[in-house]
This record gives C-alpha cells, sequence and structure tokens, in this order.
C-alpha cells in the first residue's frame, strides 16, 4: 500500500516541479528562438523525467516499487541470494552507463556548434545521472545504500545537485537565447563562440 509522502518528498516534489515548469520554459524558448531542434527535445524529455520524478515522490512509488522486488524475490525463493543478483546488476548498470555516458560525450562534443549546445549537454548528462541515481536506489544493495543513505546523505546531495544543475542549466539557457534575440545579426556569429 502507498504511504503518504513525508515532508521531505514534499519538498522534492515541489523542487521537481520547478525544474519541470523551467525546462518546459526553455523548451519553448528554443522553440521560439529558432534553435535547432534537439534542443527543444532535450528540455521536453527532462520535463518528463522530472515530472516523473515528482510523480514518484508524491505517490511513494520508489518505495513501493523496492518493496515490490523483493516480494517477487520472496515468492520466487530467491530473496536469500538477491545480493548476487543485485551485485550483477550493479556491474552491468555502471559498465553499461559509463560506455554510453563516454560515447555520447565523445560524440556531442565533437557536434557542438556552440554554448547553448554545451548548455543543453550538460543538462542532459545530468538528467542520465539522475536515472542512474533511481536505478541504483531501485536495486537497493546493502553496500550501496550505506553510501547512498549513511550518514553523510549522499542520496540527498545528489538528487539536490543533479534537479538544482538541471534548474540552472535550463534558467541560464531561456537566458542566452533571449539575449541571442536581442542582438544584432552581426554580433550573434562571435557570441556563439
Amino acid at each position: 500500500m502507498l504511504e503518504p509522502p513525508s515532508l521531505l518528498s514534499l519538498f522534492a516534489a515541489a523542487l521537481y516541479g520547478l525544474v519541470v515548469l523551467v525546462c518546459l520554459l526553455a523548451m519553448t524558448s528554443s522553440i521560439s528562438g529558432g534553435q535547432r531542434r534537439w534542443h527543444s527535445l532535450g528540455w521536453l524529455m527532462l520535463g518528463i523525467l522530472f515530472l516523473g520524478c515528482a510523480a514518484a515522490r508524491m505517490l511513494g512509488l520508489e518505495e513501493f516499487l523496492r518493496d515490490s522486488l523483493r516480494d517477487v524475490l520472496r515468492t520466487d525463493g530467491a530473496y536469500g541470494s538477491r545480493r548476487d543478483l543485485q551485485s550483477m546488476l550493479i556491474a552491468a548498470l555502471l559498465v553499461l552507463g559509463a560506455t554510453i555516458s563516454c560515447w555520447l560525450g565523445y560524440r556531442s562534443l565533437r557536434a557542438a556548434r556552440c554554448r547553448r549546445d554545451l548548455i543543453v549537454m550538460v543538462a542532459l548528462a545530468a538528467g542520465g545521472a539522475m536515472i542512474a541515481l533511481l536505478m541504483l536506489r531501485l536495486i537497493s544493495l546493502h553496500w550501496i545504500d550505506v553510501v547512498l543513505f549513511g550518514p553523510l546523505k549522499i542520496n540527498w546531495f545528489a538528487d539536490l545537485g543533479l534537479s538544482c544543475t538541471v534548474l540552472a542549466a535550463a534558467a541560464y539557457y531561456i537566458r542566452r537565447v533571449r539575449s541571442a534575440k536581442l542582438r544584432p545579426r552581426a554580433s550573434r556569429s562571435r557570441a556563439r563562440r
């Protein structure tokens, strides 16, 4: 059964909601400013990601999914050996995430034409890191839990930091696009550098 959200979950959901709003504003700025199409798609995807995070926080879906996975393992009689399964999942997630990140980072940096491209790339990288953080929380291996939820509360700092990174990138992107629209054409080519 889903539990009512805690005060911390309400705060996180409010922050996610603010990120969604600013991402949608960045998307509309991208469209109205005639920016590259992948910019608006990137902001839309980030908005959807953080909307999902807000809904998950409000509804307690993360805890529900974690408990459901444990129940499935208990029903299948695999709960006692769950550490082996979780270790393989963590290793696969880390290898896959690192490979995809390196490949996308390399390709993206080669294709970057202007500062706005880099801003969107930073925001997308933070969104990818947020997905990795969510996956780590769902897999819930003991030593991962100790690192994420231990005395240093790495989970809170990572969650807050990634959310604020996307928020700041979106706000800066809006500012850059709006200022580019106000500049005369001759100075626009210099501003892209």
